[in-house]
């Protein structure tokens, strides 16, 4: 059944470092709009409809959360502020977009459609034709879809060493596709069903010796989030709405800022499917998370993950 768009309550949030662009700002959708802002007070957007919260205002939301919040500034893991103050506030549907990405104008009307979508646990390649091959368990079928990735157009979201000249600008994709197994979920699109907000959490910066671990937090928390969503038997999509990524790349910089992730991500993954295989899909899954970092390259993280289980610790 379709929902009633009028009785949806929807959120976008966007994590905002340095004053957006005209263009992105006119592009903004008519529904409520949370900035975080990671500026301390230098973004200024001039609509009814748009809320900013620079860290004073972020401090007076968290309370006693808030110093253990400060890590995630200066990066774009400073958007779990935004999710948070929106679920807590019972919007339906929670959206996230980058502020170098141009809202097309059917930006939540594509993401609300997908949402309403059914999906699988595994890949099926009978999809076409409306049926299971044989062997397909009905356990994985008919699951609901409790999130969607919206891609790029202009700039792709590759790594920094995998540019070259003859890089596409268009992904060339029409439709919404189920997710069968495990994709990187980026940040920069996205939209989410409210209940399942709790289990987005991205992953702060940090460092460990030489290691200087960033543009990792959408990546490893997604890949993080799209394992509790199996366990929930929920399934994600991607695909539309595409928007304009209006940025600069520089690749070098993206390289370098990538590569302890690109390095690392093989052990970290490891670790969270050993932590996932002592968790049954119960209503505490969040405070049941523990992975194993002690003495690993991933041990910074483990306040992080304390703070997520304070945020959402009965979920």
């Amino acid at each position: 059944m379709a929902w009633n768009m009028s009785k949806l309550k929807v959120c976008l949030c966007a994590p905002v470092h340095i004053q957006p662009s005209k263009k992105w700002i006119d592009a903004l959708p008519d529904c409520d709009i949370i900035i975080t802002d990671d500026s301390n007070g230098q973004i200024k957007i001039d609509r009814k409809n748009v809320r900013i919260y620079d860290y004073e205002k972020q401090k007076e939301k968290l309370g006693n959360l808030y110093k253990e919040f400060e890590k995630f500034h200066k990066s774009s893991a400073c958007k779990n502020f935004g999710h948070w103050l929106a679920y807590n506030e019972g919007y339906d549907i929670i959206l996230g977009i980058d502020s170098d990405c141009i809202c097309p104008r059917d930006f939540i009307e594509r993401h609300i459609e997908a949402l309403q979508g059914e999906g699988c646990g595994w890949e099926n390649p009978l999809k076409n034709v409306g049926f299971y091959p044989r062997g397909f368990p009905y356990s994985q079928r008919n699951w609901e879809v409790a999130f969607n990735m919206g891609l790029w157009k202009n700039v792709l979201d590759i790594n920094g060493a995998d540019r070259n000249v003859a890089e596409p600008t268009d992904p060339k994709i029409k439709e919404n596709n189920v997710v069968g197994g495990i994709i990187p979920l980026s940040g920069m699109n996205w939209a989410c069903k409210k209940e399942y907000i709790p289990y987005l959490f991205f992953l702060p910066n940090f460092d460990y010796k030489r290691l200087k671990f960033r543009r990792h937090d959408d990546i490893f928390g997604g890949y993080i989030f799209q394992r509790f969503l199996k366990k929930m038997k929920k399934s994600m999509t991607y695909g539309l709405p595409i928007v304009y990524h209006d940025t600069e790349i520089d690749q070098e910089e993206d390289a370098n800022a990538e590569m302890a992730m690109n390095t690392c991500d093989d052990e970290f993954y490891e670790l969270i499917d050993l932590a996932f295989s002592e968790i049954s899909p119960k209503s505490d899954m969040i405070r049941r998370f523990n992975p194993r970092f002690e003495g690993t390259k991933f041990e910074p993280l483990l306040e992080s993950i304390k703070f997520w289980k304070k945020l959402y610790g009965k979920n």
